[in-house]
């Protein structure tokens, strides 16, 4: 009686992992993220507003990393000089930004990937300058 039980509980679990059902021990995969709001959609000419937002790890804060504030420039990403922060401890952030060109501007912001070199940028958002 006895192995019977036992052959069915082996039945059970090779029937399970044949269906793919992962084990509970087996990691999901992660998901980093940044995000980035404008304390204005409009600015003057060199007047300073702030970004703030999170770097978020599965839903925690991200503490201690770097994020930069970039403005699209043609096809490309450049930092904003000066633009940057660290981290709170709980992942919050809010960084001083200063535009000395009329327009919209596009910006975002990028920090850098826990196990090194991946970039993880925010949503763009637009700033207008007058």
């Amino acid at each position: 009686m006895m192995m019977r039980k036992v052959a069915a509980a082996a039945a059970i679990a090779v029937g399970a992992a044949g269906l793919g059902l992962a084990p509970a021990a087996q990691a999901m995969p992660t998901e980093y993220s940044v995000t980035a709001i404008p304390s204005a959609s409009t600015v003057a000419t060199g007047s300073y507003f702030k970004i703030s937002g999170a770097y978020l790890h599965d839903d925690a804060g991200i503490a201690g990393r770097t994020v930069k504030v970039q403005t699209k420039v043609g096809k490309k990403w450049v930092a904003l000089t000066g633009a940057k922060v660290k981290t709170l401890k709980s992942g919050k952030y809010s960084v001083r930004v200063q535009l000395n060109l009329k327009g919209t501007r596009k910006l975002r912001v990028a920090t850098r990937y826990l196990g090194g070199g991946m970039n993880i940028v925010s949503p763009t958002v637009k700033v207008r300058v007058r």
